[in-house]
């Protein structure tokens, strides 16, 4: 967002693609997202995941300040 509250659109979205395997219903694999570069402000992290044997998919999305 900039200084008047507008959502500012970042240059280009960043994808990762994993492979999990898992014999549940869920799988769960935690990620360290480098954040340096960035300006200081709110940005929105989206994350979209999608099962590729029952092509079930689902989206969750948050906003994140960036401090300093």
């Amino acid at each position: 967002m900039d200084d008047v509250g507008d959502v500012k659109s970042s240059p280009r979205p960043v994808t990762l693609g994993i492979q999990l395997e898992t014999g549940d219903q869920r799988a769960q694999r935690h990620f360290d997202i480098g954040l340096a570069g960035l300006e200081i402000g709110f940005y929105r992290l989206e994350v979209d995941a999608i099962d590729l044997v029952s092509g079930a998919s689902r989206s969750r999305a948050t906003e994140i300040e960036i401090i300093g």
